[in-house]
């Protein structure tokens, strides 16, 4: 039941459907794994350090864990969440070519502390906030 300031009253029913939910993908509880994501909307949880992570296209966001991480981005708007330090994010095709002009899309990268590197030889759009400080 929803009502106004004039204390008119109405009530109501609301259908929602859900199609191509996002699929949740959680690497090891303690780091150094290779995560692969399907070519679909994903959330990617990385854990701990040494992660290496293929988003393999669609809308996503990837947590990469707590630093030294290694991720490459293909096609779509991709939120890129890094932590720690030595991270690097990069673009590749679905052949598995590093660096590849395959990664089409928008790219949003933040969080790390330091020491990481956005290779820009992939055709993506980069868009990296100011840290303050």
């Amino acid at each position: 039941m929803v009502s106004d300031q004039y204390g008119d009253t109405a009530n109501g029913t609301v259908d929602v459907t859900v199609s191509n939910p996002a699929t949740v993908i959680d690497g090891p509880q303690y780091g150094s794994g290779t995560i692969v994501a399907a070519p679909s909307a994903s959330v990617i949880n990385a854990y701990g350090w040494n992660n290496v992570i293929f988003d393999e296209g669609g809308n996503d966001i990837v947590n990469a864990g707590s630093g030294q991480a290694t991720v490459y981005v293909n096609t779509g708007d991709v939120v890129v969440n890094l932590s720690g330090y030595n991270n690097l994010v990069t673009g590749f095709d679905l052949s598995g070519a590093a660096a590849a002009a395959g990664a089409d899309g928008n790219v949003h990268v933040s969080g790390s502390q330091g020491s990481s590197t956005v290779d820009c030889s992939a055709t993506i759009n980069l868009r990296i906030p100011r840290q303050s400080g």
